[in-house]
């Protein structure tokens, strides 16, 4: 099954970077699905300069930020044992890097899905940002912990904290 829906983020990538390009080529062109009282639904190209949920960080701020999150997602990958994490963290891994791409080169995320006007536009490396979100968060509540030493052997708080890494990831 993970294969098999590796596969699918990889194939909708593909299409994420095809509808990108269109939607460049084509930037005043919209192509409205459904007209409704509530707004269109369709392919309508747009720029997104800003960040997600319209955070107010600076533009120069946010491609290396996504750089290292990149990063951390690729060692996240690399560690886990479990299929279905890993698959989930492809997913949200090439949406971001998509998106991080398109930023990069061009300044801004393209957006080209409407989905009425309660919505802001999206693309399909939003999707796939936000499946595998829910993805591994469907999966991993279903992880077993791992069997430690009796950490009292360890010491306290502060000799546990001076440990070799454990301060670095704080």
């Amino acid at each position: 099954m993970s294969t098999v829906v590796s596969t699918i983020v990889g194939v909708l990538l593909g299409i994420d970077v095809v509808l990108k390009m269109i939607a460049r080529r084509f930037p005043t062109e919209p192509f409205v699905f459904v007209s409704t009282p509530w707004g269109p639904v369709g392919f309508i190209p747009s720029t997104n300069d800003i960040l997600a949920f319209s955070l107010p960080i600076p533009n120069a701020w946010i491609w290396p930020v996504g750089v290292v999150v990149v990063f951390v997602l690729a060692h996240t990958f690399r560690r886990s044992a479990d299929r279905r994490v890993r698959t989930a963290i492809l997913a949200v891994m090439l949406g971001a890097v998509s998106n991080l791409a398109d930023r990069i080169i061009r300044g801004g995320v393209t957006d080209y899905l409407a989905l009425l006007d309660a919505f802001p536009a999206f693309n399909v490396a939003d999707l796939l940002i936000m499946g595998g979100i829910v993805l591994s968060s469907w999966w991993v509540p279903n992880a077993q912990p791992q069997m430690r030493p009796n950490t009292l052997e360890q010491g306290g708080f502060l000799r546990q904290l001076l440990r070799p890494g454990i301060l670095a990831f704080y």
